[in-house]
């Protein structure tokens, strides 16, 4: 595969595309309600959840990459060997659990408003991997592909 290429380009069969239409359903999922759902091995990479109520969900070897979980609900979530780099974790609860993410997972602490500009940005870094805001400046971080 190109590592240039989007998610989309890397496609290699009819199933690998179908995936992908259904991941791109999921990068707006403010304000859902996903208590006690299995998305174990799931590619949430990029998705908005803010709000969301991920309360008791099963997230084992989930890509959250540059994922938008402010004000998201973690109580009893299983998330062990799940990727959160780069995901804004700003007021998740529980707190301790937003610490670990931070601490032991690669997540930060941005506003709402930062974060939607780094995405319309296409989640673009700088050269020590710093989010860049302003619009075509910094290289494109690989979120999920």
């Amino acid at each position: 595969m190109n590592e240039a290429q989007g998610p989309a380009e890397q496609c290699v069969t009819a199933l690998d595309a179908s995936k992908e239409a259904i991941r791109k359903n999921w990068e707006y999922l403010r304000n859902a309600n996903l208590h006690l759902t299995n998305l174990d091995q799931t590619a949430l990479y990029a998705a908005d959840l803010a709000g969301s109520v991920l309360s008791g969900a099963e997230l084992e070897g989930a890509n959250l990459r540059c994922a938008n979980l402010i004000a998201t609900d973690f109580s009893n979530a299983r998330y062990a060997k799940s990727d959160f780099k780069l995901a804004n974790v700003r007021n998740l609860i529980p707190p301790p659990v937003r610490d670990d993410l931070k601490n032991h997972f690669g997540a930060i602490d941005i506003s709402d408003e930062e974060w939607q500009q780094w995405r319309l940005n296409r989640f673009r870094v700088d050269d020590s991997g710093q989010r860049s805001l302003v619009m075509g400046q910094g290289k494109p971080y690989h979120c999920g592909w």
